[in-house]
C-alpha cells in the first residue's frame, strides 16, 4: 500500500524544515510519490531502487538476510524469527548507523551479540 496523496503532501511540507545537510530515513516503497528535491535520501527496502537493500531474507527457527550497500552484500543472522516487518524495522536501524559511520560489518556483528 502506498501514501495517500495527504500523507504525502505531509510528508512534503515537513521535509521542508529539515535542515539540508540532513539526511532522511525512508522505505523505497513508500518513496515514490514524495518529491526529495534538495534533501539528502536514503532508500531501505527489498527493491532494487533501494539504497540499503534485503535480499535473501530465510525465516525458519531462526532469521537470515544479506543486507547490499554500493556494491557491499553482508550478512545477518538472528536467533529467531522475524516477520518482514521487523526485518524493515531492522533495516532502518541499520542505516542510522551507517548515518552515524559504522560499516555493514561491524552493524551486523553487534545486532548479532
Amino acid at each position: 500500500k502506498g501514501l495517500t496523496n495527504e500523507e504525502s503532501g505531509a510528508i512534503n511540507f515537513l521535509f521542508k524544515a529539515i535542515n539540508k545537510k540532513g539526511i532522511i530515513i525512508v522505505d523505497s516503497k513508500n518513496s515514490r510519490k514524495i518529491n526529495f528535491s534538495g534533501i539528502g535520501i536514503f532508500k531501505i527496502g527489498f527493491d532494487d531502487e533501494s539504497d540499503l537493500q534485503v535480499s535473501d531474507l530465510n525465516i525458519s527457527e531462526n532469521t537470515n538476510f544479506k543486507v547490499s550497500h554500493n556494491g557491499d552484500i553482508v550478512p545477518f543472522w538472528f536467533n529467531k524469527p522475524l516477520n518482514q516487518s521487523q526485518v524493515k524495522t531492522i533495516l532502518f536501524v541499520i542505516a542510522i548507523g551507517m548515518n552515524l559511520g559504522l560499516n555493514l560489518v561491524e552493524i551486523s556483528q553487534k545486532l548479532k551479540q
